[in-house]
């Protein structure tokens, strides 16, 4: 396809993807919604009669859901009062089994 494609069709192709992804749901969500807020924020400067404030408008990514990397730490598990506690509650409800 790439030597179908001249360098301006190129150029084009990744203009476009770039303001309408095609199968990433995520960034059409994202350009989506920054559309809408940056609207919002342009009409609402205007209704007031102020500037708008460049710090207000979203870039991209803002409504994108970012994974951590979350580290796992290890549990120090008390058994002799995990067993306490057991003793405990079948003294007060009994022995089922």
């Amino acid at each position: 396809m790439l030597r179908e494609l001249t360098p301006d069709e190129l150029k084009h192709w990744r203009a476009a993807y770039a303001a309408v992804p095609l199968g990433d749901s995520w960034r059409q969500t994202d350009t989506i919604a920054r559309t809408i807020h940056d609207a919002f924020e342009r009409y609402f400067a205007m209704k007031a009669g102020q500037p708008l404030d460049s710090r207000k408008l979203s870039k991209a990514g803002d409504y994108v859901p970012q994974l951590r990397v979350v580290k796992r730490s290890t549990i120090q598990v008390d058994h002799a009062a995990i067993a306490a506690h057991q003793q405990q509650t079948e003294q007060l409800y009994g022995h089922d089994r």
